[in-house]
Order: C-alpha cells, then sequence, then structure tokens
C-alpha cells in the first residue's frame, strides 16, 4: 500500500516521527509540498519527498496535511490524476 502526505509541515514531522519509533514506518510513504527547506527536514526518516503535489495522487491513501485556506486549491491540482479507489484523508480541522 502506497501512503502520501500533502504538506510536509509539523504535524507530518510529528506522525512520521511516532512511526519509526514504533518501527512501523510503511516502506512505500512518500511527502509532497511546495516548500523545499520543509521537506529537508523530513530527509532524516529516508522517504520519497518532493515538490509535485500531482504525484501523491498516486498513493493508494493520501493525507491532505495543509492549512485549511488551500486544501481546496490542493484538491483542484491534484483532482485529476486521483485514482478511481484513492482514499482522501484531511488532517486539517475545517476547510474554509
Amino acid at each position: 500500500m502506497k501512503i502520501a502526505f500533502i504538506g510536509g509541515g509539523r504535524i507530518v514531522k510529528i506522525i512520521l516521527e511516532g512511526l519509526k519509533r514504533a518501527n512501523r514506518l510503511p516502506k512505500d510513504i512518500s511527502v509532497y509540498d511546495k516548500d523545499k527547506k520543509a521537506l529537508k527536514k523530513l530527509e532524516k526518516f529516508s522517504i520519497k519527498t518532493g515538490t509535485d503535489n500531482r504525484k501523491a495522487a498516486e498513493a493508494d491513501i493520501i493525507f491532505l496535511a495543509v492549512h485549511p485556506p488551500i486544501i481546496k486549491s490542493v484538491l483542484q491540482e491534484v483532482k485529476g490524476s486521483l485514482k478511481d479507489d484513492s482514499i482522501i484523508v484531511s488532517l486539517a480541522p475545517e476547510v474554509i
């Protein structure tokens, strides 16, 4: 199963740290973020990273880990690349 995060900020780092500490970090996990500095902070997890959010659509489960004001634009960006059976999970408390 492929898992991808769109957004590579604080909450993703916390999730990855927890999975790594529990020795449960999936083998096929990736994080996409437009901010290369955010991705650099995730290098210690030895995961695939990139800046093209559409690549996340290749995953089976996609976590939206972006701020509420940009969720709609991120969804617009990836909608043409999603698989029919993709599962999308939003980590945002609301969509505005």
